[in-house]
């Protein structure tokens, strides 16, 4: 039988061939129409996502240290808001656009997180604490919901494969 895997093809003697998934990857693939359950989702995700970076923001002119270690993740995440949104018409959303905005969206919130955790909090006064605070449990709460979209699951949620 001839076979090509990979490379160049042989001639397969008869036989047995196991398959044995090692790692998953995001191949290209058209887009799909995206139902407005989705749709809904994906806005009040990209809601949260916009007051987080607001707060940031907004913290960051106070505290120096905040803008240093999370302008990257900030500007990533709005920079593929501004990619997902900048079509007008939310049914026709990239569904790769999509992905890359939650993938940047999901690691400013790990990193605020992890910041917050860590000696900013000290530096914070109590209300821009409660803000932050208040934003990331609200794009945590979204991450949660787009788990629930079948093609952005495994993003949210990877597996220990």
């Amino acid at each position: 039988v001839p076979v090509q895997v990979d490379g160049e093809a042989w001639l397969q003697p008869p036989g047995f061939i196991r398959i044995i998934h090692k790692n998953r990857t995001q191949t290209l693939t058209r887009d799909r129409v995206l139902s407005n359950h989705q749709l809904a989702h994906i806005s009040q995700f990209g809601q949260a996502a916009g007051a987080l970076i607001h707060s940031i923001r907004e913290i960051a002119q106070c505290h120096q240290v905040i803008e240093q270690e999370l302008a990257h993740a900030v500007n990533a995440s709005a920079k593929t808001m501004d990619v997902v949104y900048a079509n007008k018409s939310s049914s026709r959303l990239s569904c790769g656009s999509v992905l890359q905005m939650v993938s940047n969206v999901k690691a400013l919130h790990s990193e605020t997180r992890l910041l917050l955790e860590g000696n900013m909090s000290m530096q914070l006064d109590r209300p821009q604490q409660d803000q932050l605070n208040s934003a990331l449990s609200s794009v945590g709460l979204q991450l949660r919901r787009l788990s629930d979209i079948a093609w952005l699951a495994p993003l949210i949620e990877p597996s220990e494969d």
